[in-house]
């Protein structure tokens, strides 16, 4: 009896290949001093996801977002993101007595002066940036305005979540 032929090999199919995620341009090179007088630059996002959050003491807006910010720092570590603060308006004092009343605990510039909101042609008084370790920018949230939602906070930190692809949080009540 003839001998069976070996079966030829066959490659396993292929994938597609994913394109890259869309990226808008560069961070544009900023710099500043820290509300803790140290310097902060763009180069020292580099290698790591990192969100910019933008804020003016004095703007309504500004006590409901930074609350959303804070209750997602304490995992920046473990999700290998880093959060900076920037302080829009008068900065100084208002900006260190609001970071402590929300519990800010991240490098924060002091931009008084507009330089680094003007470098990255922001306008809104609260607006939060998201940065690829390369230094692209991967997301905008310009212009937040928590409105008439009950929990401000919650709408906010689930909107960042989304964006920065952390899991969700089971939202627990104390009685």
């Amino acid at each position: 009896a003839p001998s069976a032929a070996p079966a030829a090999a066959t490659a396993p199919a292929q994938a597609p290949a994913t394109p890259p995620p869309r990226r808008e341009p560069p961070l544009p090179a900023f710099e500043g001093v820290t509300l803790d007088g140290k310097p902060l630059t763009a180069r020292d996002l580099l290698g790591k996801r990192a969100l910019l959050f933008f804020f003016n003491p004095d703007v309504a807006e500004a006590g409901p977002a930074a609350d959303a910010v804070a209750r997602i720092a304490g995992e920046s570590a473990a999700n290998n993101f880093a959060i900076f603060g920037v302080a829009l308006g008068k900065g100084g004092s208002r900006a260190r007595e609001f970071a402590t009343q929300h519990r800010l605990d991240f490098p924060i510039v002091d931009d008084a002066s507009g330089g680094v909101a003007a470098s990255l042609q922001l306008r809104a008084p609260v607006a939060l940036i998201g940065a690829d370790g390369d230094g692209y920018v991967v997301f905008v949230h310009g212009g937040i305005s928590p409105g008439d939602v009950p929990d401000a906070a919650a709408a906010v930190e689930t909107q960042l979540r989304e964006s920065l692809r952390l899991p969700a949080v089971a939202q627990t009540s104390l009685q």
